[in-house]
């Protein structure tokens, strides 16, 4: 585990608090003052100062607030898991499928936020908020190709060799996978010594 995947959890650490306090609180009700979940008054301080929309809620902001906080905490606890255990390449699909999702989401949703009658005020403030999404998407997508290319850094040359003799039945097992490997037009090119 280095560096990148400690910070990679802690972010997915953050995101899964997100999801469980505030976003699920958003999805039952508006986020108001008063309101009392964990993070929620933050919540509300900031979005009057810098993110009016996101309390305006609209019908589809809940919606995709929503299904952010029920469907996205899977993906999330999924490169939990990959950060934790170096699994990036045994799961590959699944976090690719995931990134893929989120960043639709981050893209729709920062679309609709600029292009709304009430853009976030403060972009500075706005992005610390919504920045860490994005660039965790980058690292996890660095990460995945990076865990994906260790089989080819881990090819090595022998160049001295035991006196051990083979076994018949592993020189067999090779012999056959030779025999089938593909050939041009059934030209049969090898040769055995």
């Amino acid at each position: 585990m280095d560096a990148t995947d400690l910070f990679l959890a802690g972010l997915q650490l953050y995101f899964i608090t997100m999801n469980w306090t505030v976003e699920r609180s958003y999805c039952a009700a508006p986020i108001t003052e008063g309101s009392d979940c964990f993070l929620c008054p933050e919540t509300h301080e900031f979005c009057t100062a810098h993110n009016p929309l996101f309390l305006a809620r609209p019908e589809w902001l809940r919606l995709a607030t929503c299904f952010s906080a029920y469907a996205f905490c899977v993906g999330y606890l999924v490169i939990l898991w990959a950060a934790l255990t170096d699994g990036w390449a045994k799961l590959r699909a699944p976090i690719l499928l995931f990134i893929g999702a989120k960043m639709y989401a981050l893209i729709y949703y920062h679309t609709m936020e600029f292009t709304s009658e009430t853009p976030p005020l403060g972009l500075g403030a706005y992005f610390g908020v919504e920045g860490p999404y994005l660039l965790a998407g980058v690292l996890v997508i660095r990460k995945v190709m990076a865990g994906s290319l260790n089989p080819l850094k881990a090819r090595r040359s022998v160049v001295k060799y035991s006196s051990k003799r083979v076994p018949k039945a592993a020189t067999q097992r090779a012999l056959e996978a030779a025999i089938m490997a593909p050939n041009h037009f059934l030209s049969e090119p090898w040769r055995f010594y």
